[in-house]
């Protein structure tokens, strides 16, 4: 599950993104549902803890829509899913590549075996916070914020 303070903020969304900021825009294999948190699977609970300070929003119109995730800082990525795709638009802006810091835990979460989140701990200590599939000895995402 995503950290509260990664939840969505629908009243506040647009005070962290300038939307009509110079940006790079390119295409992902990645389905933007997967950027999609809060649901408790495994999926969000990786991508919620290894992709740290991230705020959500969601723009529907019809079976399509824009995933935006954004930091505090003003850098953003938005993908936009269309049904039925194998290759989706992205866009970004900022210092910080949002979208490749998702796809990267993505692949983490992948690479683990894609475990549910029951399946899933978090050890943190004064020194350290490690992430971890079915017993603290099998750290996940090594490396990674």
């Amino acid at each position: 599950m995503w950290l509260r303070s990664q939840r969505s903020h629908f009243g506040t969304w647009r005070d962290h993104v300038d939307v009509d900021a110079p940006m790079q825009a390119g295409r992902t294999k990645l389905d933007p549902r997967a950027a999609l948190g809060a649901d408790g699977s495994g999926r969000a609970i990786v991508i919620g803890t290894l992709v740290p300070d991230l705020y959500q929003r969601v723009i529907r119109e019809g079976d399509e829509f824009t995933v935006w995730v954004y930091d505090a800082a003003g850098s953003w990525a938005a993908a936009d899913y269309v049904p039925g795709a194998s290759e989706w638009v992205q866009s970004r802006y900022g210092p910080r590549d949002i979208w490749a810091e998702i796809e990267a835990a993505y692949a983490v979460w992948e690479s683990a075996g894609r475990p549910e989140g029951d399946r899933i701990g978090l050890t943190v200590t004064a020194d350290e916070h490690r992430l971890w599939v079915d017993a603290p000895s099998r750290v996940i995402g090594e490396g990674l914020p």
